[in-house]
């Protein structure tokens, strides 16, 4: 079942506050195991911004003339869908069997919610910049310098909602934005070899 616009105006504000590092952000969420699975869905809502994204990707390989990956062309092929599911819930998997290990088990649900419904918000900033560069705005060393900062920023929002959804200290919380990123460049890399062979 999809959230209802009054759940996603609510967990936008919310993300919003997070981003801010505003803990009281967190009142805004549905953190019960509804809203848990429910914020997977989200995924259907950011689709069209990973959309931009891979056309985006596919016209700076054009310009740079670089060879495109198994996950690069069209709005949204297989391999790039399989990525971004894979992407989705894996992380959300390898925390559930560390959960007890990391002494978060308690507020695991709630970050996991939060993390889902938060990636509306991070998504904007690249969503600008893609839309710029399509645009004529931005050239193609503009935009992969402007995406640095852009990355950096995304890491920032991911530490302080680990942080604060958790209840963690900084370094759990650096660590798990850590994974968290590691295995999304593994998950990129396993799948495009894969839709390579």
């Amino acid at each position: 079942m999809l959230p209802s616009l009054t759940e996603v105006r609510h967990s936008v504000q919310g993300s919003w506050l997070l981003v801010k590092g505003r803990s009281e952000g967190m009142s805004y969420f549905d953190l019960s195991a509804d809203g848990f699975w429910r914020s997977f869905t989200v995924l259907l809502y950011v689709l069209p911004f990973y959309m931009l994204g891979n056309v985006t990707e596919a016209q700076l390989g054009k310009e740079l003339g670089e060879p495109l990956s198994a996950n690069g062309g069209g709005l949204l092929p297989l391999p790039k869908l399989f990525t971004l599911v894979l992407d989705w819930i894996g992380f959300p998997i390898i925390l559930a069997f560390l959960a007890s290990l990391l002494a978060v088990r308690n507020t695991y649900g709630a970050y996991v919610t939060v993390r889902n419904w938060t990636t509306l918000v991070v998504v904007i900033p690249h969503a600008a910049l893609n839309l710029l560069y399509l645009a004529g705005v931005l050239n193609a060393d503009m935009l992969l310098t402007l995406s640095l900062f852009v990355v950096g920023w995304v890491l920032w929002v991911h530490f302080t909602v680990a942080r604060i959804a958790l209840s963690v200290g900084a370094g759990l919380a650096i660590g798990l934005v850590v994974l968290d990123f590691i295995l999304s460049l593994f998950i990129v890399q396993i799948v495009d070899q894969l839709f390579s062979l």
